[in-house]
């Protein structure tokens, strides 16, 4: 079970992290004046790539904030069972008891697929590869 919840937060938290990326990127652009985009160009995608192996590598080292970080100040997760938490600390709470209860996780998310809907959304699938520890108690 607690892997299935850890796969679809991390399906989750993919989708928001490539949104907020790529609004985040088109955000600038249009401050810059009109400028017409086409969807998932190169650099969108090597921004979602950059996003994922941050996550990847925050997860791995357990380190909570840094996962936190990679959110903007309002970020959300909505988990599997519809509970949406929101903003950096919330996450770097939900993380931080996610490795006290799985101490020594790991992850490793191999893409599947990423399709751009707009300049602004995009979804990505991956399969997801864990490893997770029986806590010492």
């Amino acid at each position: 079970m607690c892997k299935s919840i850890l796969f679809r937060s991390i399906a989750v938290l993919m989708i928001a992290l490539i949104a907020s990326e790529v609004s985040a990127q088109n955000k600038a652009a249009n401050d810059a004046g009109p400028q017409p985009k086409a969807a998932g160009g190169g650099a969108d995608q090597q921004a979602i790539e950059a996003l994922k192996s941050a996550f990847i590598n925050a997860y791995n080292a357990g380190k909570a904030d840094a996962i936190a970080a990679i959110f903007s100040d309002d970020g959300r997760i909505t988990d599997e069972d519809g509970v949406t938490i929101e903003g950096r600390k919330a996450v770097a709470d939900r993380y931080t008891e996610n490795f006290k209860q799985n101490p020594g996780s790991k992850i490793e998310l191999k893409s599947a697929s990423l399709r751009f809907l707009s300049p602004d959304v995009a979804i990505g699938k991956a399969k997801l590869l864990s490893t997770m520890l029986k806590s010492r108690r």
